[in-house]
């Protein structure tokens, strides 16, 4: 048993130094290095020893050193693997702490002319029988706190990582396998790369340890005719969202240079993808750009056969790429500008980090972590965390509803053909300088829904880019009530909608189809819209209904579990001002209008308490649930009231909801449809929630309620 561990160790030495690090990276240094430890009273060892030490001029960074501390571990089980881990982090740790003291430190970095130094530890953690896709980082999303010794940053390449590596440099050089042919590293502008008096260094043969766990690899190639091609990586699968941000990229990578523009998934098949992919060629903003533009796979299987279009060598186009937040990947500056905003926090650049394998030292702030990231290229579903975690509240969908009565011989589908009212036309008859960035206009889903789409913008770039929301999107569904059959007479409206103005836009969108509806005879004359408005209720039943949500039995909802309010918004009614409690009273002589903000608002004595509130107008309440949807669980804030009882009549406030934030207890960087099939799950359920709530409410007579009844 030890002689089959010792030949697989040295098997996985020869692997990872000689064949991927020197042969595929690029990386030359020196190997199997051993010294004395110059701290054995801390350290508890006589000597340490370095796998592999390399040492580069770093591209990336400019003026800088970049040192590498290798470890390597080619093992034939997996197991205990946090232990292990950290048992490897602290040896390779502690290596690095005493080599700079040993005199061969010294003598490899005699020549060094840079004045400044970077450290990095790096982990190959290779397994000789386990599955070539495994991801141990899953498993050690939180090992930082566990780490003891002083370091910068630790990197760790498994299978799944070295794999992925060693796929997509091979296939590109199986694209060009000419000695004639160019194939380098691409090295972005990360901000802190360009020396003012020779600039960058564009491109090179050593591959920057900041890429090593990068999900997107650019590499430079010149082929055997002098045309210059972009190769793009990416380690997620083929989706429309996916696409389009490395569309926006590759165009911001390769203004005034490139010829041919090729991007690499994982699972791309022409046959099931290519409707996908011209589509989104037609809608893109340059013609001229998606034709030099491949789509390929860089898993050799037999799907490879399928028809496989090529691009023509194009003249490289010099314009500089329209500015549009949906389709762009921000990289160097501006993705630092992102990070820096105050809403992304340290712990959240953390978690992106430990899920690349990336483990970085507990005592580095903020700013020490954001480099790291810039020095690299960020994948859309790395762009799609940092973006809710940054302005999740700002572009989350205010949904409200409305009912209305249709002749109950006509289904909804019969209905809408005689719909004539586009959206994309509503939002421009607005206001003229909304440009339509995508729509889609009243499509017949599977489920039954009718449901009309646009984004739309109306954006001024400015270098704070990060802290501006650039589009507006507004949705439009008709659903008839699933509680119903299809002979029901009544169709529920929901309008979602990012902004005021996307409201009142799907507001004036609904009414003109209603007014369509009524001139066919579908809808009957006496009927109007019915919307759940402030003035539906009296205080106290309008205060229950709020508050009701935050009461969730199982046989509820089998999706929600309440967890605990973070915010309410309320005013102190002036109704019964005489009769207010001494501590109401005191209250409202400081502040008119207020909000409660904490933890646990729930277990405050003015919501707890049924005899203190009918003294307050609740207005909106954030609550936190607990969700669980097929296999994904989390966590998601959920705004809900009437939110312009403070600017409009109670007739007019109508009851809006919106998902604020999902935190989805997952191992992994979902997508942006990913997100989106999860929100929407979600908002059915709160859609839900609501009307089975208001069969309990009473509320006010009137024209409507009674047509309704």
């Amino acid at each position: 048993m030890g002689e089959i561990s010792r030949t697989i160790g040295i098997a996985g030495e020869n692997i990872t130094i000689e064949n991927f690090c020197k042969k595929i990276l690029g990386w030359r240094g020196t190997a199997n290095v051993e010294f004395g430890c110059k701290n054995r009273n801390k350290h508890g060892k006589r000597t340490h020893d370095i796998d592999f030490f390399v040492s580069y001029s770093c591209p990336l960074i400019y003026d800088t050193q970049q040192c590498i501390y290798t470890s390597v571990k080619y093992t034939q089980l997996l197991s205990n693997i946090k232990k292990t881990f950290i048992d490897y982090a602290n040896a390779i740790t502690q290596s690095s702490e005493c080599f700079p003291l040993d005199e061969q430190y010294q003598k490899i970095t005699a020549n060094v002319k840079n004045s400044n130094y970077r450290y990095s530890q790096v982990i190959f953690w290779l397994n000789h029988s386990e599955n070539e896709y495994k991801d141990l980082a899953k498993e050690l999303s939180n090992v930082n706190a566990e780490l003891e010794h002083e370091f910068d940053n630790i990197y760790l390449v498994d299978n799944f990582r070295i794999t992925f590596l060693y796929t997509i440099i091979k296939f590109a050089r199986q694209l060009y396998p000419s000695d004639n042919d160019k194939i380098t590293f691409y090295y972005p502008a990360t901000g802190i790369n360009d020396n003012s008096k020779q600039g960058r260094e564009e491109n090179g043969l050593v591959f920057p340890v900041q890429f090593i766990n990068c999900p997107i690899i650019p590499l430079r190639i010149i082929d055997k005719q002098g045309y210059k091609i972009l190769y793009l990586a990416v380690r997620e699968n083929f989706e429309e969202e996916t696409l389009k941000r490395l569309l926006g990229l590759a165009q911001s990578l390769t203004s005034g240079w490139c010829n041919k523009i090729i991007i690499c998934f994982p699972d791309y098949q022409e046959i099931k993808h290519s409707a996908i992919k011209d589509t989104i060629f037609f809608n893109f903003n340059q013609s001229e750009f998606t034709d030099m533009i491949e789509i390929k796979s860089y898993q050799d299987t037999f799907k490879s056969f399928e028809k496989n279009e090529t691009s023509e060598f194009l003249k490289p186009i010099e314009t500089e790429p329209e500015f549009n937040i949906e389709t762009m990947l921000p990289f160097g500056d501006r993705l630092r500008q992102l990070l820096a905003q105050s809403k992304v926090q340290k712990n959240e650049i953390q978690t992106l980090l430990n899920r690349r394998g990336i483990y970085v030292n507990n005592k580095f702030g903020k700013e020490e972590l954001i480099p790291i990231l810039t020095t690299s290229l960020i994948s859309p579903s790395e762009f799609e965390y940092i973006r809710r975690r940054h302005n999740a509240k700002e572009v989350a969908e205010k949904i409200t509803t409305q009912t209305l009565i249709v002749d109950n011989t006509t289904s909804l589908t019969e209905a809408m053909q005689k719909v004539r009212v586009s959206v994309s036309e509503a939002v421009k008859k607005a206001n003229p300088d909304n440009e339509i960035v995508s729509f889609s206009n009243f499509v017949h889903k599977n489920n039954g829904e009718i449901e009309a789409e646009c984004h739309f913008k109306r954006p001024i770039l400015t270098k704070d880019w990060a802290s501006i929301n650039q589009t507006q999107r507004l949705k439009i569904t008709f659903s008839v009530p699933k509680k119903y059959d299809k002979k029901t007479d009544k169709i529920n409206i929901f309008i979602g909608a990012t902004s005021n103005d996307a409201k009142n836009i799907g507001k004036d969108v609904v009414k003109n189809i209603t007014t369509e509806l009524r001139k066919e005879g579908i809808i009957r004359e006496d009927a109007l819209l019915e919307k759940i408005t402030a003035n539906d209720f009296a205080n106290e039943h309008r205060t229950n209904f709020l508050l009701s949500f935050l009461n969730l039995t199982q046989e509820e909802s089998k999706v929600l579990k309440f967890f605990g309010v973070t915010d309410l918004e309320f005013a102190i009614s002036d109704e019964i001002i005489e009769k207010l409690p001494e501590d109401i009273a005191s209250l409202k002589n400081k502040v008119e209008q207020s909000v409660f903000s904490g933890k646990n608002l729930e277990d405050i004595k003015y919501i707890k308490d049924k005899n203190y509130r009918n003294y307050f107008i609740f207005e909106v309440v954030t609550a936190k649930y607990i969700f669980t949807i097929d296999d994904i669980k989390g966590k998601v804030q959920i705004e809900f009231g009437f939110p312009d009882i403070k600017t409009k009549s109670l007739d007019k406030a109508e009851f809006e909801f919106k998902i604020v934030d999902t935190h989805p207890d997952v191992e992994k960087n979902l997508s942006a449809r990913e997100y989106k099939e999860l929100e929407a799950s979600l908002q059915d359920e709160f859609n839900r929630l609501k009307v089975s709530k208001l069969t309990n409410v009473p509320r006010k007579d009137g024209q409507q309620g009674k047509l309704f009844d």
